[in-house]
């Protein structure tokens, strides 16, 4: 019988940083977009209840132009994709690309206040496309909607 080759503890690549190092430099900027995900899943999930509830009985909240069923619906679509769904996919590749990639972040807080902006950016859009729709609903066509998709909502 033969000995088996002797492997050296050393390889010629460079030190990677483990597995704990890597995961406390992406942390706080993960945490960030999850915390502002799980708010606005939580915004969108009441907004989709009330645009159901509207659509089953219209004279819910019927006092109150602000929770019409094409505003809930709109609002409810909106948060859910661009207030859920998009940092929750920018979290994990995030992580993913940190981890497969076996390299620390640099700088988490700038991802970190871009998350912030982004949650604050998508509250405003929020805010903005339902007072658009409210006025191409009324006749007249803001400066948002212009061509054939003031058109489609006016409708």
């Amino acid at each position: 019988m033969t000995a088996p080759a002797e492997t050296s503890s050393r390889s010629s690549t460079p030190a990677s940083p483990d597995v704990a190092a890597i995961d406390v430099s992406c942390r706080w900027p993960v945490l960030t977009l999850y915390k502002g995900a799980a708010f606005w899943l939580v915004i969108s999930s009441l907004f989709g209840l009330i645009a159901s509830l509207k659509f089953h009985k219209p004279t819910l909240l019927a006092d109150c132009a602000w929770f019409t069923y094409g505003r809930a619906y709109s609002v409810w679509t909106d948060a859910l994709v661009y207030g859920f769904c998009v940092p929750s996919a920018l979290a994990v590749a995030l992580w993913l690309t940190t981890r497969l990639g076996r390299v620390k972040l640099c700088s988490p807080w700038v991802i970190s206040a871009a998350a912030k902006l982004c949650t604050s950016a998508c509250s405003s859009a929020c805010a903005e496309f339902s007072a658009a729709t409210a006025r191409a609903m009324n006749g007249s066509t803001p400066a948002l909607l212009d061509g054939d998709f003031a058109h489609c909502v006016s409708w």
